[in-house]
């Protein structure tokens, strides 16, 4: 039932990057466990003792975060099923709570933004960082910047692309592109600050360059996009992600990931006094409880408190 929930019920109401982490789920450990003889149930029979016994199977292998993402798709499923009157009650409502710690995310503070900015000058990914440690932007919506979305008069840009890496298995594109960022208030309009301005156009003129360099050899299929190699190749988000771990390595930077940045982002924000549900309308969240927890204070805050 699962495999049939997961290609006939989801697979087409969710993203192809959403879906191929919930097929990874459903036809790895799940459907392992439950093909054994000792495990196998109708979904009339199934449990909440049933499902316990396989979170303690998971947490084996699993950390807590993740196997409660199995309960979650295993409950995602069962709703279907009351919906259509085939079951008396989801077992996942009966289960043992799983307990999800968070973790605490690294973040930079001014001076290490300022000195990683430094390190990278010269680098492939220097303008993505940039976008990273100034507005806090998403990966995704990063590398799906084009020339398009940007005002060089009235000085803004505007996210409304969105470049998602997949993946899935039987997946022949890495990357796939979306008019749509994630949620309602994932669009949205940025200040375009002078040196980023600046970096931007000296990257257009770059690429512009780069085109009668490599002549026919030129990828021409991504042209508008701002984040391409010199042969017109795209920079893939898990190449930005990769490319930026190397660099914090080598340079003996402090631990932190380019979605930790869009941390620091907020965090700064919210020590300067930036109120919370403006911060949230900056980073795009649907719902301000997601700031909350992008948002920490510091000693300096307490004391002014």
């Amino acid at each position: 039932y699962m495999e049939y929930w997961l290609y006939n019920v989801i697979q087409h109401s969710v993203e192809p990057d959403t879906f191929s982490g919930y097929e990874r789920q459903v036809t790895g450990r799940l459907k392992e466990y439950f093909t054994q003889k000792k495990h196998r149930r109708k979904v009339k029979e199934l449990t909440a003792d049933d499902l316990d016994e396989f979170y303690n199977y998971l947490r084996k292998y699993l950390k807590n975060s993740t196997i409660d993402h199995y309960n979650d798709n295993i409950s995602s499923a069962f709703r279907y099923l009351l919906k259509k009157k085939k079951v008396r009650y989801n077992p996942t409502d009966l289960i043992n709570p799983i307990v999800v710690e968070r973790k605490e995310v690294s973040v930079y503070t001014k001076k290490e933004i300022v000195k990683l900015l430094e390190v990278l000058k010269g680098d492939s990914i220097e303008l993505a960082t940039q976008f990273d440690g100034c507005y806090g932007l998403r990966r995704s919506e990063i590398i799906g910047l084009r020339e398009q979305v940007f005002d060089f008069e009235e000085n803004y840009f505007t996210i409304n692309h969105v470049a998602i890496q997949h993946d899935g298995k039987n997946n022949a594109e890495k990357v796939y592109f979306k008019d749509k960022a994630k949620g309602k208030k994932g669009y949205r309009t940025f200040p375009l600050f002078p040196h980023i301005k600046k970096a931007v156009l000296q990257r257009l003129e770059q690429i512009e360059e780069n085109k009668k360099i490599f002549g026919n050899s030129y990828n021409h299929k991504y042209d508008g996009y701002l984040f391409v190699h010199d042969n017109g190749d795209l920079i893939q988000p898990h190449y930005f992600t990769e490319r930026f771990r190397e660099i914090i390595q080598k340079n003996g930077l402090k631990q932190i990931t380019p979605h930790g940045l869009r941390h620091s982002i907020a965090t700064l924000l919210h020590l300067e006094g930036v109120d919370i549900r403006d911060i949230q309308d900056w980073l795009g969240h649907e719902s301000v409880s997601s700031t909350n927890i992008y948002t920490r204070g510091d000693y300096k805050k307490q004391v002014r408190t």
